[in-house]
């Protein structure tokens, strides 16, 4: 028995490890960090619906990108304000969901990289493997149209990222330059570095 429910309090931990959203009443703000998953999209979901939310405090090494794209959507609606605080990092699906904010605060770091498959899938064709990643490139170049972000932007992404190289954003002036389309040609190449994190 005690084996059992070693087990159940370990998989809660785990679990909280990896999709931990919070939301403190006092300052209308809701905190999400750890990896992006569709777990944490449910939680930010129900913590909308039933509160009064004003602030995104964001940070997390990356995780799902769908889940990502699909809280960045939800945070857009309500036209929070988004910080990455001091010494935070906001990586990958993170980095997408920041773009959400009406406002952005960065004070950390956020770093942008294209959509890419931990593994790839054996039983498919050259072409259906293509076709997954024109798809996942194609619903990337979307959210950022959402956003206000240029085309360009989601080219720069594409051509100049990697699993391991990313587009690192250091300001909420930067955010905001990428979110108004008609900047974005004068200030990606110049406010934004490329991070290799794999060395």
């Amino acid at each position: 028995m005690l084996k059992y429910i070693l087990a159940a309090i370990t998989s809660l931990i785990v679990s909280t490890a990896y999709a931990d959203v919070t939301y403190n009443e006092a300052t209308h703000t809701v905190s999400i960090s750890g990896y992006t998953t569709h777990e944490q999209a449910d939680k930010l979901y129900q913590i909308l619906k039933n509160n009064e939310v004003a602030v995104a405090v964001l940070s997390g090494p990356g995780g799902d990108y769908y889940a990502g794209l699909k809280m960045g959507d939800m945070l857009a609606k309500e036209g929070l304000t988004v910080i990455v605080k001091e010494r935070t990092e906001c990586i990958s699906a993170c980095a997408f969901m920041a773009l959400a904010g009406k406002d952005i605060i960065v004070d950390g770091a956020v770093m942008f990289h294209a959509p890419y498959f931990q593994q790839a899938p054996t039983d498919v064709t050259m072409l259906q493997l293509a076709q997954k990643f024109g798809e996942g490139y194609m619903d990337m170049a979307n959210y950022l149209v959402r956003r206000g972000a240029s085309l360009y932007f989601a080219r720069q992404i594409i051509t100049q990222t990697s699993y391991c190289r990313f587009l690192l954003v250091d300001s909420g002036e930067a955010m905001m330059d990428i979110k108004s389309a008609e900047h974005a040609l004068d200030t990606v190449y110049y406010k934004n570095l490329v991070r290799n994190k794999c060395r």
